[in-house]
């Protein structure tokens, strides 16, 4: 294997350089073409790092002295993050966005999860992660979202540090045979749990802004979901592999915690006031199904959870966007007939949400079920399907709202409409783009599916040079 498996990651920094230069235009008709012409062109270069990761990420080999690795497990994360990402772009209305505004960010925490998803140490795999989190929460323009962030991240690494103290090396390999080896005592149970379940709550928080109260874009929500959520469940997957071994000391209690994550979640989206609240539930939902299928910690799994993040990264990033300003189910109504292109998209993205078949959020989730049952968490599984019920209500009311509630002559004041409702700069092409995505994940799940079973398997091999 070459160094040319890193042309995506080229492509990718070099698309983030020059983003910066979209705020150097002085005349008027030059920043008139950059607004117009930018965002596409930023939208092109992802799909050519997206086709360049899919041609050249079918390679399986390490580099860099084993400190870079390709395989499946890096070519699904990779293609599935540059896909949310090139989503979110396209869904924008960048006639409302500053340029360059949030895109410099969330090119650059795309490249750390790319960085994560490639990784074969521990700190490594922690450095990525972090750098994806990280842009997230700056996305959203909170103190109060970097804290929270910042101080889970810490935990995160402490833990690590542990698990580099018992295993002797930072190395995947080292610490996966020295984790299967280790006696299941408290002592090695408490860091591993606290490792874990922090990562898992950077996954179900980043729907909700990590906490912060502060009003960003529909871009920057949308896509600090999206990274945040594949910053997180990457890392949480990997480590996942590399702590099966020890898995009897942590993963009942993620388990549990997923489980009750995902119930509570779907009776909020059931019962949410707002369209906004629901979509942060919803995605939360689905993404606590992610961390229930790392507790199986095996192959099916992993697999199952692994395929459940990539249509649960791309609905979360573009659902926000599509949602935009309208801040009640009332605002909704009509919504179908003044835009059916962004309403249809928008409720294939709810949909997938709440795993309503036959979307990818469904094949996704109906996989992890039969992973948990298989390894034996039925308790686990019978909570989260009552969640999943919960959450498919929460989704038909989005939906009725959207097609099938009459407009009203008289809104209410908290919906604070903005000039322009659908996206000018894509227009209809954008949101006909997100359907076909969110469906054309449904329509090849078998292959997909197979693809990230692929993956599982490489996060419990070992990747030695």
């Amino acid at each position: 294997m070459t160094t040319l498996v890193l042309a995506p990651e080229a492509v990718l920094v070099a698309t983030g350089g020059a983003t910066l230069l979209m705020s150097g235009p002085r005349r008027a008709r030059t920043r008139a073409r950059v607004r117009r012409w930018g965002p596409r062109a930023v939208v092109l270069a992802l799909l050519i790092a997206l086709g360049l990761e899919l041609w050249l990420g079918a390679q399986v080999g390490t580099l860099f002295q084993g400190g870079f690795v390709q395989d499946r497990f890096a070519l699904f994360a990779k293609a599935a993050v540059l896909l949310a990402l090139a989503v979110g772009v396209a869904a924008a209305d960048w006639d409302l966005e500053l340029l360059p505004g949030p895109l410099p960010a969330a090119l650059l925490g795309t490249f750390g999860v790319m960085v994560a998803a490639s990784a074969t140490d521990l700190f490594a795999i922690w450095a990525g992660a972090a750098l994806a989190l990280a842009a997230a929460a700056a996305l959203l323009g909170s103190v109060r979202a970097l804290a929270v962030t910042g101080a889970l991240l810490m935990l995160v690494a402490l833990c690590l540090a542990y698990v580099h103290a018992n295993a002797g090396g930072s190395a995947v390999d080292a610490v996966r045979a020295a984790l299967a080896a280790a006696p299941a005592t408290l002592p090695l149970a408490l860091p591993l749990l606290i490792g874990v379940g922090c990562l898992a709550g950077l996954l179900v928080l980043a729907p909700f802004g990590f906490g912060a109260g502060a009003e960003a874009s529909p871009f920057g929500r949308g896509v600090a979901a999206g990274l945040g959520a594949a910053g997180a469940g990457v890392a949480l997957l990997k480590l996942g592999g590399i702590l099966a071994g020890a898995g009897i000391v942590w993963a009942p209690g993620l388990a549990a915690a997923a489980a009750g994550l995902v119930l509570l979640a779907g009776l909020g989206a059931a019962t949410a006031p707002r369209p906004r609240i629901a979509l942060g539930l919803l995605a939360a939902a689905q993404l606590g199904w992610v961390a229930a299928a790392v507790a199986t910690h095996d192959p099916a799994g992993l697999g199952a959870g692994l395929f459940l993040l990539g249509a649960a990264v791309v609905a979360a990033a573009a659902a926000p966007i599509l949602l935009a300003d309208l801040e009640l189910e009332g605002a909704l109504a009509g919504l179908g007939a003044r835009e059916p292109g962004r309403a249809a998209a928008l409720v294939v993205a709810v949909l997938s949400l709440a795993a309503v078949p036959p979307l990818g959020g469904f094949f996704g989730v109906f996989l992890v079920a039969a992973a948990l049952g298989m390894a034996g968490y039925w308790w686990a599984l019978t909570l989260a399907l009552l969640g999943s019920v919960l959450a498919a209500v929460g989704a038909a009311r989005l939906a009725f709202a959207a097609f099938l509630l009459e407009t009203e002559d008289a809104r209410s004041p908290l919906r604070a409409p903005s000039s322009r409702v659908l996206p000018s700069t894509f227009g209809g092409a954008a949101a006909v783009m997100v359907t076909l995505v969110l469906i054309g994940y449904s329509i090849f799940a078998n292959p997909i599916s197979g693809l990230a079973f692929q993956a599982a398997n490489a996060l419990l091999t070992s990747r030695s040079p």
